[in-house]
């Protein structure tokens, strides 16, 4: 009898896909590639839509599956800024994993965009 379809099975495979999508992860071996899947998950924003404001001790990477997420910031005197622009394929926030770091920016949803979050340690 033939398995029945999980919307599950579709995630797994969406996170995949955009982790094969991504340079740095394009040539992990697949049981490596099998332990970051296990860990991640899926996330859709609409567009405009702030992540991570105020967390700035949140630990986590994210891999840019479809859409375009900005980097931005604040300056001293209050003004808004746009460090960076990322789309599909894209690993973002590395950064984070650093230990004993404050972070002053932030991630703001440019379009509608699925994530792939992975949190690291808190």
């Amino acid at each position: 009898m033939p398995r029945k379809h999980h919307p599950a099975d579709d995630s797994v495979a969406l996170i995949r896909r955009a982790l094969r999508l991504c340079p740095l992860m394009r040539h992990w071996p697949d049981d490596v590639l099998d332990e970051v899947v296990a860990v991640a998950r899926l996330r859709r924003y609409d567009k405009r839509t702030p992540l991570m404001v105020g967390e700035r001790s949140r630990r986590e990477v994210l891999v840019v599956a479809s859409g375009r997420l900005a980097v931005e910031g604040v300056d001293a005197a209050g003004v808004r800024f746009v460090l960076s622009l990322h789309g599909p394929g894209e690993i973002v926030s590395l950064v984070r994993m650093l230990g004993n770091t404050c972070f002053v920016y932030h991630f703001v949803v440019q379009e509608g965009t699925v994530l792939v979050p992975r949190a690291g340690r808190s």
